[in-house]
């Protein structure tokens, strides 16, 4: 937009404004950053540009920590067989809708061995076509293991396997190589992958330290697909930053994050409830994967809740979803960590933006209204801190880098 406007009669949420800021704000917005926080009826805006929101309510951008844009279809096995240039656009598709909905920043863990995702960040990084940031890992560093190979249903993300500190010393240079912003480490068995144990670790701790110290190199982080208990402790001691999904944290990993502002966890309760409510019974895919983790679901809840209550743990937000399943329900992830889970409100929309910035290391751009931030913004009518089930639709308005998308 490239000038100076004003949103007026913003309602904001303590929670995810900056300390001070009033509850009925007048914002100013110049060249995409928020330039200042004002008291509403404080001031009059004579020759500026001035959108009243009427008390609606104003707040950063969603972010989506743990995404894949490649994954279009419920069914990841589906994904193989599409062909790599109309995977790029899909992955465009994919992005549009995401924005659409007020995910203004999201952070894909795990792309094709064309580095589509990639593709598309430079894209929008250059102005070629619009969509939220994007934050890539490239391909996902993953050892063999049942599920996890070139020819199973992750294969098109899964081009080659490392089983080694050489391999994977090599696979992290390809990706940087390549422009990944961080690295994405598998491991743990999955969910999904057919004849994978979600809780068995599949890492060395060799493996782990050496893409550990090529990211740091690079100056950037890991992150780590990581259910067991075990394969928790195990990452946080080799120094990876975010453990993606923590399915069955204990007390142990829980000690080691407890205070930290550089590591957390980043569920994605989303995707494992579509599992069980989406998935055809009887497909193939459905007989193994429904029973399976239908099976944990009261381990992964208890697991959660103990982090959760813990107080001190930095919790951040992940869908882990399809394109197909964010479309049929937009507002998943606020539901099952409102109902399953039963976490307050407010925290729940913490998760989805200042904790996932800080997690990520970009909480200097974005995950606050407060001057400085790029006006990454949703404009939400109703109130969710009260109300949580009005982030389960569309906001009425998307704001990035001070452009109004709609």
């Amino acid at each position: 937009m490239n000038h100076t406007y004003v949103l007026q009669h913003c309602r904001l949420i303590p929670q995810l404004s900056e300390e001070g800021a009033p509850e009925l704000a007048d914002i100013v917005i110049r060249d995409g950053i928020i330039a200042g926080i004002r008291e509403s009826g404080k001031k009059t805006y004579e020759g500026m540009e001035v959108f009243d929101l009427a008390g609606k309510t104003l707040m950063p951008g969603i972010i989506d920590a743990h995404i894949h844009l490649s994954m279009t279809e419920t069914n990841p096995a589906e994904a193989n067989y599409v062909d790599p240039c109309a995977r790029t656009l899909r992955d465009l598709k994919y992005a549009k809708h995401l924005l659409d909905i007020g995910v203004t920043t999201v952070r894909d863990c795990g792309e094709d061995r064309y580095f589509s995702v990639t593709a598309l960040r430079n894209a929008v990084n250059e102005g070629t076509v619009q969509g939220p940031h994007i934050y890539t890992s490239g391909i996902t560093m993953t050892p063999t293991n049942a599920g996890g190979t070139p020819d199973s249903e992750f294969g098109y993300m899964v081009p080659y396997n490392v089983d080694s500190k050489e391999e994977m010393r090599k696979a992290v240079r390809i990706n940087f190589a390549r422009g990944a912003d961080f690295i994405k480490l598998y491991g743990t068995g999955s969910m999904m992958g057919k004849g994978s144990v979600p809780g068995i670790g599949i890492m060395e701790d060799y493996e782990i330290l050496e893409a550990v110290k090529i990211a740091e190199e690079n100056e950037t982080y890991c992150a780590i697909h990581c259910h067991g208990a075990k394969a928790i402790v195990q990452a946080l001691n080799c120094g990876v930053r975010t453990i993606e999904h923590a399915s069955f944290i204990d007390k142990e990993g829980l000690d080691l994050l407890a205070g930290r502002k550089d590591a957390g966890i980043i569920p994605t309760l989303s995707v494992t409830m579509e599992l069980i409510e989406h998935t055809d019974p009887d497909s193939e895919y459905g007989k193994h994967v429904i029973p399976k983790v239908s099976a944990l679901l009261e381990k992964i809840r208890i697991c959660l809740n103990s982090a959760y209550q813990r107080g001190d743990i930095l919790i951040g937000w992940g869908t882990d979803q399809s394109l197909a399943a964010y479309t049929r329900e937009p507002g998943s992830e606020f539901r099952h960590r409102h109902d399953f889970l039963g976490w307050n409100n407010a925290d729940i929309l913490k998760q989805a933006t200042v904790n996932s910035a800080v997690l990520m290391g970009i909480d200097d751009r974005t995950g606050l209204v407060a001057e400085g931030k790029d006006a990454d913004l949703i404009v939400i009518d109703g109130d969710p801190v009260n109300d949580i089930t009005v982030m389960y639709r569309k906001p009425e308005h998307v704001f990035l880098k001070g452009t109004m998308i709609r």
